[in-house]
């Protein structure tokens, strides 16, 4: 080894950070240039004689550039790169366990990753476990609630006086997912497998319930203030002026949402939940009797199956119920 060739190999030696390459370089130094038999170098670098015959071969054949390891091809990525980033986008912004973002992921590329790549991925995207903190939600009291009522109550019928229906709107996902029941006892190495009928499908329903009992229901894709757009727009078109009840979400308070209903020259007239208060629209008893009846029982393996049968169930069911006896329900201690 020239003098030229060992200034080199001084200065990466000096320059590199990674343990494994450092091991090869000091290797490189012992066999070429002290000359020292290669089962002594094994010994001082705690290395085996397979190792210590690879890496100088290497080194007289590629230099300083062979030492480093070289990219492994691998198995090409199952979920394409713009799946991947449409998939964790939505994983980043809900807390979800590794098993619910297995099925996300699924969902948008049909591919079923193993749990420990999921791990990885969300790792890779910058996401660590947390143990979840409990925050206290804002819940109006009873003498809200009632205030609130006197001031509605005055001011519906104000609006039935002008000819306008009341309506309760509301939406709801629906959620075709497996849930595991109690421990069960296997033998040490085997797994216990049982079967279960999830399909991790997600359906949005945007439903409301009118005082004339009229039930409008439809499911979209997503629940954002562009589509929320529509069910005013649908509700306006079925019942002429309307007054919806609704509940304070971000998609409810939107611009878009604001806008269309300056747009419709008074015929829409929005009338705000109080804050925490689901227990007063009649909508969440509608959710709750559907998705008692569908979630449980059946299996539904497309999405396509599962839409259509929430579709099916609204369509015939009959609720016969009150949307007043729900707006003046009292709040809970």
């Amino acid at each position: 080894m020239d003098r030229r060739e060992r200034d080199r190999l001084h200065g990466a030696l000096d320059r590199e950070t990674v343990v494994c390459v450092r091991d090869r370089m000091w290797l490189v130094y012992l066999v070429l240039e002290m000359g020292l038999p290669r089962k002594a170098a094994a010994k001082i670098l705690r290395r085996c004689a397979r190792w210590v015959r690879k890496w100088p071969g290497r080194y007289r054949e590629g230099g300083l550039a062979a030492l480093p390891d070289l990219p492994r091809s691998g198995r090409p990525p199952a979920v394409g790169r713009k799946e991947l980033a449409k998939a964790m986008l939505d994983i980043s912004r809900a807390f979800v366990t590794p098993d619910r973002a297995r099925s996300m992921i699924a969902d948008v590329s049909g591919v079923v990753y193993h749990h420990a790549t999921v791990r990885r991925i969300m790792r890779a995207s910058g996401l660590s476990p947390k143990v979840a903190r409990l925050v206290h939600a804002d819940r109006a009291g009873r003498r809200a609630v009632a205030a609130w009522w006197r001031r509605t109550k005055r001011r519906i019928a104000r609006l039935r006086r002008r000819g306008f229906a009341v309506v309760v709107q509301d939406e709801s996902i629906f959620v075709h997912d497996a849930v595991a029941g109690v421990k069960l006892w296997s033998p040490v190495g085997v797994p216990a497998d049982v079967p279960y009928t999830g399909s991790h499908h997600k359906v949005v329903v945007y439903g409301a319930i009118a005082e004339d009992g009229r039930r409008p229901f439809r499911t979209r894709e997503r629940f954002d203030a562009a589509t929320f757009v529509w069910c005013p727009r649908e509700l306006r078109r079925r019942f002429g002026r309307v007054a919806v009840i609704l509940d304070r979400a971000p998609q409810h308070t939107a611009r878009a949402v604001e806008a269309f209903r300056r747009s419709c020259g008074g015929d829409i007239v929005l009338i705000r939940l109080p804050v925490g208060s689901p227990y007063l629209s009649v909508v969440e008893e509608a959710w709750r009797r559907a998705k008692r009846k569908l979630l449980n029982p059946g299996h539904h393996p497309t999405r396509e199956g599962f839409r259509r049968a929430i579709g099916e169930f609204f369509r015939g069911v009959r609720y016969g119920l009150d949307i007043y006896a729900y707006l003046t329900r009292t709040p809970s201690a």
